[in-house]
């Protein structure tokens, strides 16, 4: 995560809090029963899920509280208030495109929009977005990339390469900035010179 202001961007460690009561193949009520089994046996101190994201874009989940090492000094992890469903429910209402404020061409590369309601689906490949807006985000998330091209089921497909895309952000909560890389959504599935971008 990231907190956002108008010149800076402040690097945060990690996330605590964010948790989910769904934690199965179907989603049915496993995450609470599982969390609260582990409690009642004095496995973990706290009903907590705490994540933390490392510098290579992966992730890391403790049951039952946090880790010290895993924190900055000084730098305060972040709570994201995301209400207990089958899916985390945030909003966004902005997105930007590489860390600079225009593209090469002078194009703007940050977009403002209202709040659109968001959800975060731990059982969803991928990232959806509604149909209405989809060329004009796409032609935005890949503004410098031009041999995109999607197959006859409408998925996308692009050059393998990941230093030929940009980090993505989502502003959400219209307060954090959350960095999709390019190492999370340009993936090898074994196809000559393409590789898939769930979108």
């Amino acid at each position: 995560m990231n907190y956002w202001t108008q010149s800076i961007f402040e690097n945060i460690d990690g996330v605590i809090g964010l948790a989910k009561s769904y934690y199965s193949l179907d989603g049915n009520d496993s995450g609470s029963s599982f969390i609260n089994s582990l409690f009642q046996q004095k496995i973990i101190n706290k009903k907590m899920f705490a994540i933390h994201f490392d510098s290579f874009g992966g992730s890391q989940i403790i049951l039952g509280g946090y880790d010290s090492s895993k924190m900055v000094p000084n730098v305060p992890m972040v709570y994201l208030d995301a209400p207990y469903d089958k899916q985390w429910k945030v909003t966004i209402n902005a997105f930007r495109v590489g860390n600079k404020p225009t593209f090469k061409n002078g194009a703007k590369s940050a977009f403002y929009f209202p709040e659109k309601e968001a959800l975060l689906d731990s059982f969803n490949p991928f990232i959806k977005i509604p149909h209405t807006i989809g060329t004009q985000v796409f032609s935005a998330f890949f503004h410098d990339q031009p041999d995109i091209r999607s197959d006859d089921d409408g998925l996308l497909y692009g050059p393998c390469d990941i230093n030929l895309y940009q980090d993505i952000s989502l502003f959400v909560n219209d307060r954090y900035y959350v960095k999709m890389v390019p190492e999370s959504y340009v993936i090898d599935i074994g196809k000559k010179d393409q590789c898939f971008l769930p979108f």
